[in-house]
């Protein structure tokens, strides 16, 4: 629905609960006259979520599935490995409250 997608590059989401419609997105841009362009085409809209077709997420490259069933570990990911195995006591990543 080509209405999602200005919405998205404007940096507006949508998303919906039980048959309501929830906007994120800049305050300024979330004019009455959008929130009234909703309301208006709320089922069009709802449907269109329902079914995920919107370009932005169509355009989006799918990963390549992996030959060996594995990908290999970001740099992020080995240090926490390696960090987890160095600590008997497993607490590495553990944050206070």
């Amino acid at each position: 629905m080509d209405f999602i997608n200005d919405l998205k590059k404007k940096n507006i989401t949508l998303y919906h609960n039980k048959g309501k419609i929830k906007i994120i997105g800049p305050q300024e841009l979330l004019t009455a006259n959008l929130k009234q362009q909703i309301k208006r085409h709320k089922e069009d809209i709802i449907a269109a979520l329902e079914a995920g077709e919107t370009d932005i997420e169509r355009s989006l490259p799918k990963a390549a599935p992996s030959k060996s069933g594995t990908y290999p570990l970001s740099r992020e990911q080995k240090r926490m490995f390696i960090l987890n195995q160095l600590d008997d006591s497993k607490t590495a990543y553990n944050m206070p409250l």
